[in-house]
């Protein structure tokens, strides 16, 4: 198991932390009035590696190296990031911490111009939730008809590699991705109530991509009261 996936869980779990540290203003003026300067030690691989006097200086300025908040303790990500010698970054563009691998000087697949696109293929169309977590940058395929719809891209073989999420919002169906002379490179099917799958596609010398789902629901629009149901791809990022 890699440094990374090992922390990997602990690592989001402080993202709060660190807005909790950098809202340190905002307890002394009462508005969090119960949160209180954490005493936490941190033992990194049974090295103390624990900040003097419990002071972590951010980049900018000093803040506590831990807040107790209603019995859970928060700690800056930043802060365990160096501790375990793991990148960080802040992405101002999309309101993301990259962390890891996630750090990355790549391009988002739906942020380029499609070359081809079916109806009800919908690009960055809106804030997608899946798993209580919310999403920007996706491609969402209606998921009612029993149809298949497609998008592709022509990439020209700027890329060596494709890496997103997929799953079912209410929808299912299955996703094909295929290269520019439909040769199969990747196959899954969306089923609902499960959570996000990660991919990762090899694009070396890929001129096009195609992207393929076929819904396997039958639900009319026509219908009273008939839901309209969705499967989707979330951060496709190219690199």
């Amino acid at each position: 198991m890699s440094k990374l996936s090992k922390y990997k869980h602990f690592i989001v779990g402080c993202v709060v932390g660190s807005m909790l540290v950098s809202g340190v203003a905002a307890a002394s003026s009462g508005a969090l009035s119960n949160v209180l300067k954490g005493t936490s030690k941190f033992i990194i691989n049974q090295v103390d590696k624990t900040p003097a006097n419990n002071v972590f200086y951010n980049g900018t300025k000093n803040v506590p190296s831990s807040l107790v908040y209603e019995g859970t303790t928060y700690i800056p990500i930043r802060m365990v990031s160096n501790m375990l010698d793991i990148p960080i970054q802040w992405d101002g563009k999309n309101q993301a911490v990259l962390v890891g691998t996630s750090v990355y000087s790549g391009k988002y697949l739906t942020d380029l111009a499609p070359s081809y696109k079916t109806n009800n293929v919908y690009v960055n169309s809106d804030e997608v939730t899946i798993s209580e977590q919310k999403y920007t940058k996706t491609l969402k395929f209606k998921s009612n008809l029993k149809k298949s719809y497609e998008i592709h891209y022509d990439l020209n073989s700027q890329y060596s590699e494709l890496t997103f999420m997929y799953s079912s919002i209410s929808g299912e169906g299955y996703f094909e991705i295929f290269d520019e002379n439909d040769n199969l490179l990747w196959t899954a099917y969306a089923v609902r109530n499960v959570g996000m799958n990660d991919v990762t596609i090899d694009m070396t010398g890929m001129l096009t991509l195609k992207i393929k789902y076929t819904d396997t629901l039958n639900v009319q629009d026509g219908w009273a009261g008939a839901p309209v149901l969705y499967s989707g791809i979330a951060n496709p990022l190219l690199k």
